[in-house]
């Protein structure tokens, strides 16, 4: 199987969703069609480890071709674990957009009266 084969094969596997994989790496939702479907040659170690650590595999594992399950994990790591982190990321977005319409406010209120 190859890189993408394997990926498919344990979402699978977890029932776990390509949504779920790109919140629990980060990766963007391009970065993982393009090793998905194989249109990348030389992925990054670092993108390598953050998909590993998400389904739960051994780091350095994955581009053996023959990943092997952490020892202590029996599931991927978007559960709980990640919810904080998420509702935190939320609660961000929700202050920046709060911020930028009172900006856009003080802008206009500022051209008025220039």
């Amino acid at each position: 199987m190859d890189l993408g084969q394997l990926i498919e094969a344990r979402l699978i596997e977890f029932g776990m969703s390509k949504a779920e994989l790109i919140r629990a790496t980060g990766l963007s939702r391009e970065t993982l069609r393009r090793i998905l479907v194989g249109e990348t040659e030389n992925v990054r170690d670092g993108t390598v480890f953050k998909i590993e650590d998400a389904l739960a595999w051994q780091r350095g594992s994955l581009l053996s071709g023959d990943p092997q399950p952490q020892d202590d994990a029996d599931e991927p790591v978007t559960g709980p674990a990640l919810d904080p982190v998420l509702d935190e990321l939320q609660a961000l977005q929700s202050d920046v957009k709060s911020l930028r319409v009172e900006l856009q406010a003080l802008t206009s209120l500022l051209a008025d009266r220039l």
